[in-house]
């Protein structure tokens, strides 16, 4: 029986062309844009499950309370992994991670800038699932001075020599390091993302033992099926065991006379697998995302779905009379009500799976140009297997019989008697409901449109507010250490050429995580903490970034007391209390007990330091010690032909560097960098937009099909009776915009209540504008006509008679 239905609804789609061209369209584009959401949603959800030890591997993460600012960062201090595994049996394994980059690596006589270089604890082959291609996962990390390169990484440094027992040297450090395995490149989906791993021995400038200095990612592997709370609950009591000591050596306080002020220090735990869908931790070795906005792409997806099934029923509905005379027919000839559901629900999923098949071509072609404009690495093998086909075809399936379950049961109930009679027409009986899909699509249409300009306009404030400094024109390089005893030479010959305006350097720049250091005031309770960001600068950092001074002076080399001077921003004169700045100093806490006293000569305006989704926070600034060479240098150069000027800095640094790699860039696109994932955001919105409104216009035609064929014997009588097309159009046409228009009074409090909750992630943000809700209403009428207008006219000037001559 089954091969009857299935050879007579083919029979039936072919015969009808049309019908199952914008059918199959529809769908197709639903089903490929669900498909593509669902991809990056899962891709960005299984970050970290090919772990074999996920369930039981959990980041430590700082949580605490310094004066009035929250500290929540995944930094950690580096005692802390071998403290946990030699205090408590549950931790079956601790390996601390510390990320570096842009470190120029030379083997012979060639050398490879490298970036994603991670230092790691030797467990991190053990803990983490990184299949080795050569060496053994116990031992490759264990010896101090070894390295473990990526396949690809090897591949580029050695070609197709065994890279094993080869050594390597880093730029600034004269130790050989050798080579004892090569590993797999990680995965998309991992959020450890690194081209070579040195083992954690060979740290160098870091005081291995301090408690209070955070610099480090930590992650402990559990007894499996232990409960992370409970280790949790231990740590507040182990920090007091270990840190009261530096508390005291360092501010000269007992730690619970730290803590008795407010102050709050300890670590908690996280699960790997929640890493990545958790920004409300700053920091990480690739970016966490925002979860709102897969729940969002998830919302979207089923929207498409129910979208395109809305249109497959209202098409299906408008044709119902067409397919009247053979559903007599076939009752006539003895089909049961059952039968005839079953053949048409047969219909339904054939259309759906042959919209599968397109959709799947579809999306095959459109992901290198997703990938490309979305900046993702998304394809539809990316979980492999049977299982995601599996999906899919159930979901086929279901939504064949859910989009064609009320069509079949509307054309199952018509009469033998009545529809076999030369005047049957359908009635009004099921108008309502199909008003209500399509008023339905526009209530989602036009409130992704409204949420989509929202985001672009909230993007483009990020990108173009004042942020209390000159942005433009401002050329970095990161690398400064690399010129080691000629940085002050460089920069003397750099401000002399005549397109550099200014130079300075500084161990942080904006749009950059910066350090935060805990200070203690002069005549304040030693109790009291002040966190500031801490810009070690030279004293040309205002005057080359253009900040404002608000009082007294910025730091300068004419004065030699400046190096124990200090110039704050307004916020930290205001939040802290400050009223007379030549009163101030700020104490800066050393261990071994040894102080050193910061006199304010100065305030700078607040400027923003981090993104705009945080406030500005209190910073001060600190002449930066003659004898160190590295840190940032910031060249501001002049509109006019700044390419000259960058190949005349080029020059210079090739000359004082022996040619190694010249690598800069500009300020303003760093700063745009952190805006990356509203950008992706807001370009899968407009994406996924246009497509909604694509399926819903297809969703108009079901309906003036419907409401043309109903309403074909009135067009003749209003043509007879002297009507011109133009006004039949706006007869036909006005029932969508009345349509249209309610949806848009449904779907604007509905979006203006998410935009107002999402807004309130930024700090700095635009005010909502009522007239972007109407403005976009009328935009979606006008496409909606648009697209709907050669079917209304055509309809106005079918000759009446064609109408009529039945009556």
């Amino acid at each position: 029986m089954f091969t009857s239905f299935f050879k007579v609804a083919l029979r039936v789609l072919w015969r009808q062309k049309g019908y199952t061209f914008i059918n199959i369209t529809g769908l197709a584009i639903g089903l490929g844009s669900a498909i593509l959401i669902l991809l990056y949603v899962l891709g960005e959800k299984h970050y970290d499950t090919f772990h074999t030890n996920a369930d039981n591997i959990y980041r430590l993460y700082l949580d605490g309370k310094i004066g009035e600012d929250r500290l929540r960062g995944a930094w950690t201090c580096a005692p802390l992994g071998p403290t946990l595994k030699k205090d408590f049996p549950e931790v079956v394994d601790a390996v601390r991670i510390q990320e570096t980059g842009n470190t120029l690596i030379k083997i012979d006589d060639k050398s490879f800038l490298e970036n994603n270089i991670l230092y790691a604890d030797s467990g991190f082959f053990t803990m983490f699932t990184f299949p080795l291609l050569k060496g053994d996962p116990k031992k490759v990390l264990t010896e101090p001075n070894t390295v473990v390169l990526t396949k690809t990484t090897a591949s580029r440094m050695f070609g197709d020599a065994d890279p094993v027992g080869k050594l390597i040297r880093f730029e600034t450090d004269t130790t050989w390091y050798r080579i004892t395995g090569v590993a797999q490149d990680p995965p998309v989906n991992s959020q450890f993302r690194f081209n070579m791993i040195v083992t954690f021995r060979s740290i160098k400038y870091y005081d291995l033992t301090k408690w209070i200095s955070n610099s480090f990612y930590t992650y402990v592997q559990l007894q499996n099926g232990f409960p992370a709370q409970q280790l949790e609950d231990k740590i507040p009591d182990m920090l007091k065991k270990y840190i009261g000591n530096e508390i005291k050596s360092m501010m000269g306080i007992e730690l619970e006379d730290w803590l008795s002020a407010g102050n709050q220090y300890g670590y908690k735990l996280q699960p790997l697998l929640d890493v990545h869908l958790d920004n409300s931790v700053q920091g990480g070795i690739v970016p966490a995302v925002n979860k709102r906005y897969l729940i969002i792409f998830s919302f979207i997806a089923a929207f498409i779905i129910i979208m395109a099934c809305i249109n497959y029923m209202n098409m299906a509905t408008a044709r119902s009379a067409t397919r009247a005379r053979e559903v007599g027919i076939r009752k006539v000839a003895g089909s049961d009500r059952k039968t005839l559901i079953f053949q048409f629900l047969t219909e339904s999923v054939i259309i759906t799976f042959l919209a599968l098949i397109l959709a799947v071509i579809l999306v095959d072609l459109v992901t290198p140009w997703f990938n490309n404009t979305m900046n993702l690495s998304i394809s539809l093998n990316l979980f492999g297997g049977s299982l995601m086909w599996a999906v899919l075809l159930t979901a086929a399936v279901v939504i064949g019989i859910l989009a064609g379950i009320y069509p079949s049961f509307l054309l199952s109930t018509y009469s033998p008697v009545k529809v076999l009679k030369s005047g049957f027409s359908q009635g009004k009986g099921n108008s309502s409901l199909r008003r209500i899909l399509v008023t339905l699509q526009f209530v989602i249409s036009v409130a992704i449109l409204c949420g989509t300009v929202v985001i672009y306009q909230q993007l483009k404030y990020l990108q173009t507010k004042d942020l209390g400094f000159n942005r433009e024109n401002l050329l970095v390089i990161e690398r400064g250490g690399s010129l080691r005893e000629n940085n002050k030479v460089f920069i003397e010959e750099v401000k002399k050429f005549p397109g550099v305006t200014n130079v300075c350097v500084s161990t942080a720049i904006p749009g950059r995580l910066n350090n935060y250091n805990g200070y203690g005031m002069e005549g304040k309770e030693a109790n009291k903490t002040y966190l500031m960001q801490t810009f070690w600068t030279d004293d040309k950092f205002a005057e080359t970034y253009q900040l404002k001074l608000v009082e007294g002076r910025y730091l300068s080399a004419d004065f030699a007391t400046d190096s124990s001077a200090a110039v704050i921003n307004e916020v930290a004169k205001r939040q802290f209390g400050i009223e007379d700045i030549s009163k101030t100093r700020f104490i800066l806490p050393a261990f071994e007990g040894s102080f050193k006293f910061l006199q304010v000569v100065g305030v700078v305006n607040d400027f923003n330091i981090e993104s705009l989704r945080s406030e500005i926070k209190p910073s001060i600034f600190i002449m930066r010690p003659k004898d160190w060479n590295w840190g940032y240098i910031s060249i501001r150069l002049k509109p006019a032909d700044m390419q000259n000027s960058i190949s005349q800095i080029e020059n210079l640094w090739n000359k004082l560097t022996s040619n190694e790699p010249f690598q800069y860039f500009f300020l303003d696109d760093e700063l745009n960098k952190q805006y990356q994932e509203e950008k992706r955001t807001g370009n899968l919105a407009l994406f996924f937009t246009i497509l909604a409104i694509s399926i819903a216009c297809l969703g108009l035609l079901g309906l003036v099909s419907y409401s043309i064929a109903r309403r074909t014997k009135e067009i003749g009588v209003r043509k007879i009776m002297g009507s011109d097309p133009w006004s039949i159009v706006l007869l036909l046409s006005s029932e969508t915009m009345t349509l249209i228009a309610i949806a848009s009074l449904i779907a604007w409090p509905l979006a203006w209540f998410y935009l107002k909750n999402w807004l309130t992630d930024f700090a700095y943000r635009i005010h909502l504008n009522p007239l972007v809700f109407i403005l976009t209403t009328f935009l979606v009428i006008l496409i909606s006509v648009g697209t709907i207008l050669w079917q209304t006219y055509r309809a106005a000037l079918r000759n009446p008679a064609e109408a009529l001559r039945y009556e």
